[in-house]
């Protein structure tokens, strides 16, 4: 395997591994309240992640509804813990990795399947609350707010999970995805796929993973990334 495990204390001492403070911040944050067994913690959890990494699932929330938005975390916070995510999430154990490859000690592809449907459930889970806050708003439904209902929140789900589970969850971004195809466009041998959905993004992540000299995680691959994301 090529993807390096660590467990996610490791990433409150070592700055190497946790790059700039705000993320120190955040695996702090969840080493300290990992479960989804309390509203007023896990609502502080969705807007930590969600607004430093830029990815807050209800930033855009249509006018003149917006001053509803704090029932739109308290929906949330309450859909994880009812819909079992730390369940979801006590299946991918926390030394397991993203990977694809044989391995003697797990069933590697139930193991990528677990991921991915894990972060499908999370973002079908984060699309039922919206649709339900835009319901219980009793105005009729525009354009804007059916787009806002149905919109497909699958970097905040990666950046959520990641926290939670560093090793399995790879960071789904814009600056990720143009790294991926900044790389594969002067790599040989490498091939361009779509990365448009979270299981074709994460595919994509191993073979950048297996093309390097060591073993990295997954943090180290996504800072890579951003630096090719970025040129």
């Amino acid at each position: 395997m090529r993807i390096k495990a660590r467990v996610l204390k490791d990433y409150l001492n070592d700055p190497a591994l946790f790059g700039p403070f705000e993320n120190h911040v955040l695996y702090a944050m969840t080493h300290k309240h990992l479960l989804h067994d309390g509203c007023f913690v896990t609502m502080g959890k969705i807007m930590a992640i969600g607004r430093i990494y830029a990815a807050d699932p209800f930033r855009h929330a249509p006018r003149p509804h917006s001053h509803r938005r704090k029932a739109l975390y308290e929906g949330l916070a309450h859909a994880l813990k009812d819909k079992g995510l730390d369940k979801m999430l006590a299946d991918i154990g926390p030394l397991e990795t993203l990977t694809t490859e044989a391995d003697v000690q797990i069933d590697s592809d139930m193991l990528f399947q677990r991921i991915t449907q894990c972060h499908a459930e999370l973002v079908k889970i984060i699309c039922s609350v919206k649709h339900d806050w835009a319901l219980t708003g009793g105005a009729p439904e525009t354009t804007a707010l059916w787009k806002f209902a149905h919109a497909q929140n699958i970097s905040f789900a990666s950046k959520y999970l990641h926290f939670h589970r560093p090793n399995a969850f790879p960071i789904y971004d814009s600056i990720a995805r143009h790294g991926l195809r900044a790389w594969t466009s002067t790599a040989a041998g490498a091939t361009c796929r779509s990365t448009a959905s979270y299981p074709a993004f994460c595919k994509q992540i191993l073979k950048f993973a297996a093309a390097q000299s060591d073993p990295r995680t997954l943090r180290e691959l996504d800072t890579m990334l951003l630096d090719l994301g970025k040129t």
